[in-house]
């Protein structure tokens, strides 16, 4: 059976990807009591960047990104994007295995070695990227079910540890840094919906790529800003901004009577199966670019391989909780917006100029 990706599975799988990081990272640091605005802010700005990647889907159904490079722009040329975008989904893959191996230690295994703990990662992300497609989008259908319901959860038993109204209203002079946040969030959350540029060849027939891309951003966005909401709501601002990973914090303080206390438990297995699922799809991408570059038919066979790669970097990714953190408020935002932004617009204009009215067929 052909391993394809029906539109439940990719709007699952694109709602893990976009919301994974936020829920374990949290906001960008300096983040104000008005984060919310920027959330909202560049939840719409998402709108019309998931316009163009549907719009991609559309002009050239049952192709990836890079067969998509490859009819616009040519063979060579398409060569080195697909390289660089192997990088890009190698980076992705990698620097997510990494921060929440941070996190797994952190919690968890403190006593446990870095190394093992991605090497541990590393196996289960890269047999779900060999296994396809399919496999995939049914994962994740069944981590956002679950995700859903410890989310669910955790702002139901947390009703009562409100400190504080998560919703301010943003002050005039404030609006400088609400945008630059929002900009932020386009490349974290909103932006890493690309990845599914990559799998796009594997999309059943019937998938609306604008229902696919543009519903599933949209409930992203609203998760997002409830993630937020709770967590400034249940810390205050000041603690969110001062603790790591907030949203398990947040979650640590709940006291279910005589049930328990570790509802956090939950909140820590939710995030690890969002992580497994958002690093699984990057090596899967990234097997599919190489695959581009080499002209290799079987990219599933280059899983294993791609995925030692994503190991030996995930290994260098960090050197500390900190660095992890500046990371992703100030570094990855910047190179993240050629991968997420530039390429795929160019790459539109020109699609839109050369393939206007006509079918295509893409050469094996």
């Amino acid at each position: 059976m052909r391993n394809t990706l029906s539109l439940r599975d990719g709007i699952a799988l694109i709602v893990v990807i976009q919301i994974s990081k936020i829920m374990i990272v949290g906001f960008p640091a300096g983040s104000g009591p008005d984060t919310w605005a920027a959330v909202l802010l560049a939840s719409l700005g998402a709108l019309p960047l998931m316009a163009v990647y549907a719009r991609l889907v559309r002009l050239m159904p049952g192709k990836n990104i890079f067969e998509m490079t490859q009819i616009t722009a040519g063979k060579p040329v398409s060569v080195i994007i697909s390289i660089l975008y192997a990088y890009y989904f190698l980076v992705v893959a990698s620097i997510t295995i990494g921060s929440f191996s941070e996190f797994v230690q952190m919690a968890f295994l403190y006593n446990t070695s870095y190394v093992t703990i991605c090497a541990g990662f590393f196996i289960v992300c890269a047999y779900l990227a060999y296994s396809g497609s399919s496999t995939l989008g049914k994962w994740s259908t069944i981590v956002l079910f679950f995700s859903a319901l410890v989310i669910a959860a955790v702002f139901i038993f947390s009703l009562t540890k409100v400190k504080s109204p998560g919703l301010v209203m943003p002050m005039e002079k404030n609006w400088p840094n609400i945008g630059i946040t929002g900009l932020r969030f386009l490349a974290i959350p909103f932006g890493e919906a690309v990845i599914l540029t990559g799998l796009a060849g594997d999309f059943e027939k019937n998938v609306n790529p604008f229902k696919l891309f543009i519903g599933g951003s949209a409930i992203s966005g609203v998760v997002v800003l409830l993630i937020y909401l709770h967590n400034s709501s249940v810390l205050g601002q000041e603690n969110m901004s001062a603790v790591y990973f907030p949203a398990y914090k947040a979650a640590s303080i709940i006291n279910i009577g005589t049930i328990g206390t570790r509802i956090e438990a939950l909140v820590a297995y939710a995030f690890i199966i969002e992580g497994i699922t958002k690093a699984a799809a990057g090596i899967a991408v990234s097997t599919r670019a190489v695959a581009a570059v080499f002209r290799v038919k079987d990219f599933r066979g280059l899983a294993w391989p791609v995925g030692l790669l994503c190991l030996a970097m995930a290994t260098f990714a960090f050197h500390n909780v900190t660095e992890m953190f500046e990371h992703f408020d100030n570094i990855y935002p910047v190179y993240g917006a050629v991968f997420q932004f530039a390429l795929p617009l160019l790459l539109w204009l020109v699609a839109e100029v050369r393939l206007r009215g006509k079918k295509f067929r893409l050469v094996a």
